[in-house]
């Protein structure tokens, strides 16, 4: 029973902090300021955990990981969330959608390589 609580609490921190972090090194490079980083961490915190849970579920009923197609979907669906809630959280960022698709994207690959090199992650 704690076994199968802590690969389901790992199942979500893990991608969580990748994203967190990926993002976060975006969001400074792009010279978000500490309350704008703050903005999208919470952005994160709603959208990644509700990414993971619809993965999960999935792979749950249907007993297989999500096929790709999938995936790319609900991801454009967290790009279009996250960028509609950046322009409204975040108004005076501009091109709040391309930060979304740049940011998610790279979190998404950065994910797909680490995850390449550690499966078992």
């Amino acid at each position: 029973m704690l076994k199968h609580i802590l690969n389901t609490v790992l199942y979500y921190l893990i991608p969580l902090a990748l994203t967190v972090l990926t993002e976060g090194a975006l969001a400074a490079f792009f010279r978000f300021k500490k309350e704008e980083q703050r903005v999208l961490f919470l952005i994160n915190l709603l959208t990644n955990p509700l990414l993971n849970m619809f993965l999960g579920i999935f792979a749950m009923l249907c007993g297989k990981a999500a096929p790709l197609a999938l995936v790319l979907c609900l991801e454009a669906l967290v790009v279009l969330s996250e960028g509609y809630l950046m322009r409204r959280m975040l108004p005076e960022k501009r091109y709040p959608f391309l930060l979304s698709l740049v940011y998610n994207a790279a979190s998404y690959l950065f994910g797909v390589v680490l995850f390449s090199f550690f499966p078992s992650l």
